[in-house]
């Protein structure tokens, strides 16, 4: 019996001991509720505050334009002091700003403390200036129209004839009608920068299968379709370094691959064609044709890494690899570039 009162009085104490814990386990429960609630009323009141009270913009800053001035940029960004700095919408900012300045590509907002926004801007770069009776129409590389009317060009600006313009606004892309001669002011654009062939001054689109260059105010320099324009460009910045004279004024035509021309100014004349002579180090640095008939195609075509072709009558001096490719030649001997194939060998004029 004894035993037995044992056993209950153990049984209640050990539910007792389950109820506190029980207890303890729900009153802990209601406290990290609580601090949770707490923790949240706090940080709302803290971000409420932060878009109201604190954060205001003091300072306003614009950077990365030459073209318009940081007073405008500010008074048509839609930002004004005492603006909070984290409020601000960079998409927002960003339309305003292209849509009222077409130099204007890119926006991008910086915020630093004490509360300071910065406007940096990225410009449009100008790729030609389109001459056109009431002026120039000056272009982007992405087709942008920058300005229209325009009376005075920056230095060293291109201007460009014979592209026709559909409908210009400025602000906008060109229109459809445009596309023809953009693809080829950057093919054009692209070739000058790659080959280094500065102080183009003017370029003539008026036949799609001649583009007609003016290099330095002093000399046309016809050449051909877009194809291998890197090419065409080298080999002339070439025959301009090493035949002509400083002062040389006149007309060349390097429609031909491989070949230049100069044309007289006198009809009754025949062109005279300019031989080049390179040593093998003024070889290598000249791009390919990248096939036979590229000059054919209107298709713009990338330069090969494979070298030029030499006169096979100096191949004998110098020395081969094991397919027979010219690899060395003494630099005392001139190697002048063959001229390609005319479809009829009584041709002595090239094509134009």
């Amino acid at each position: 019996m004894a035993q037995m009162n044992k056993n209950r009085t153990s049984g209640r104490q050990q539910a007792v001991a389950a109820a506190d814990v029980r207890r303890k386990r729900r009153r802990r429960g209601r406290y990290t509720l609580h601090y949770i609630l707490l923790v949240l009323a706090a940080s709302a009141v803290m971000m409420v505050l932060s878009l109201t009270v604190f954060f205001k913009v003091e300072q306003i800053e614009v950077t990365g334009t030459t073209k318009y001035a940081a007073a405008q940029i500010i008074e048509n960004s839609g930002i004004a002091q005492g603006d909070n700095l984290f409020r601000i919408s960079q998409k927002k900012v960003q339309k305003n700003l292209t849509d009222k300045f077409p130099y204007v590509e890119k926006v991008a907002l910086k915020r630093s403390f004490p509360p300071k926004i910065t406007i940096a801007i990225t410009q449009e770069k100008p790729l030609g200036a389109v001459e056109t009776g009431a002026g120039y129409v000056i272009i982007s590389r992405s087709g942008k129209v920058l300005e229209i009317g325009a009376q005075s060009l920056p230095e060293n600006m291109t201007i460009v004839t014979g592209m026709s313009l559909d409908n210009p606004q400025e602000g906008k892309l060109l229109g459809e009608g445009s596309d023809e001669g953009m693809k080829m002011l950057t093919y054009l654009v692209d070739a000058i920068g790659e080959t280094e062939f500065d102080k183009i001054t003017k370029v003539d689109f008026s036949d799609r299968l001649n583009i007609v260059v003016t290099y330095d105010n002093r000399i046309l320099i016809e050449l051909g379709s877009e194809a291998n324009l890197p090419y065409k460009l080298k080999f002339v910045k070439l025959v301009i370094s090493e035949k002509l004279e400083d002062n040389f004024e006149g007309r060349l035509d390097a429609s031909i691959e491989k070949e230049v021309w100069m044309i007289p100014e006198d009809i009754n004349q025949e062109p005279v064609q300019i031989e080049v002579p390179l040593d093998p180090e003024d070889l290598a640095t000249l791009p390919v044709e990248s096939g036979a008939d590229s000059e054919q195609s209107s298709s713009r075509s990338g330069p090969v890494d494979a070298g030029l072709p030499v006169n096979p009558d100096l191949s004998a001096k110098g020395e081969t690899n094991s397919k027979g490719e010219l690899t060395a030649i003494p630099k005392e001997e001139l190697i002048t570039l063959p001229k390609e194939e005319e479809s009829s060998s009584s041709e002595t004029s090239p094509s134009q």
